[in-house]
């Protein structure tokens, strides 16, 4: 099995005793905030901003890192058919009415257990050419610690990239050249680019923009709103480690 990682490790963990793992069965993003549900029932009382509507469904918003990390990780279990577990905030902070998780976990991936960490390879983008081992995360800067072939003892480090915040566009209908926050930045989102990285430029510029896209098939006009946005830059980029793409792991 493999799964190409993006910043979704970030809320890589242990297995939380008390929550029951399930499979994602419903996932959408309505402007900057990402609705999601498993199959599984939750296993907590959920707090009394819930709507009744909404007592399935769980919400984060794609403004913060948190969100963007959990976003990452759910395209990353839908994609591997991987179980998740959902641990509640306890409160409805990233959209009324609706639950927010204060962190997910692939339980099928539990990178601080030796006895799995073993097994797990890392590959470049082309899933092919191997990195290294993995022999470590570090859950306070998000980063990935292995061994290169043929090392014992010299560590590398491979931080994920950032999943791209919502894009705008100049004209309707998502045409045209991309803007988006943070400049001099990598980017990756699944199937946007041939689902290769990109960048900002370094400069940003005050434009008038007129439609705005939070994932590959879903663009939305908006009212034209003036904002000061970092153009997107799609010439090709690799990193030194993994290449066009994130990294690809592999538990052998």
């Amino acid at each position: 099995m493999y799964k190409r990682i993006t910043g979704a490790f970030a809320l890589l963990g242990m297995i939380t005793p008390g929550f029951a793992a399930g499979h994602i069965d419903y996932l959408n993003v309505f402007g900057n905030t990402v609705i999601f549900s498993t199959n599984a029932s939750k296993n907590t009382t959920s707090p009394s901003c819930v709507a009744v509507e909404h007592q399935d469904n769980w919400a984060v918003s794609l403004q913060s890192e948190n969100g963007r990390a959990v976003y990452s990780l759910l395209i990353t279990a839908m994609a591997g058919k991987l179980p998740i577990d959902v641990i509640s905030a306890q409160d409805c902070a990233d959209s009324d009415g609706i639950e927010r998780p204060s962190s997910v976990v692939l339980t099928q991936l539990n990178i601080p257990s030796s006895s799995v960490v073993k097994n797990i390879q890392l590959y470049k983008n082309d899933g092919e050419t191997l990195v290294g081992r993995v022999i470590d995360f570090n859950d306070k800067n998000f980063t990935l610690v292995y061994l290169p072939p043929g090392e014992n003892y010299n560590v590398s480090f491979y931080k994920p990239p950032a999943v791209s915040p919502t894009l705008y566009y100049l004209q309707p209908d998502c045409l045209g050249t991309p803007y988006t926050f943070g400049g001099m930045q990598v980017f990756y989102t699944p199937g946007f680019n041939d689902s290769r990285y990109f960048r900002t430029e370094g400069s940003n510029q005050l434009n008038t923009f007129h439609s705005s896209r939070t994932s590959p098939d879903i663009c939305e006009n908006i009212t034209p709103k003036d904002q000061y946005l970092f153009k997107v830059d799609f010439s090709y980029y690799e990193d030194n480690t993994c290449g066009a793409a994130p990294c690809v792991i592999k538990e052998e």
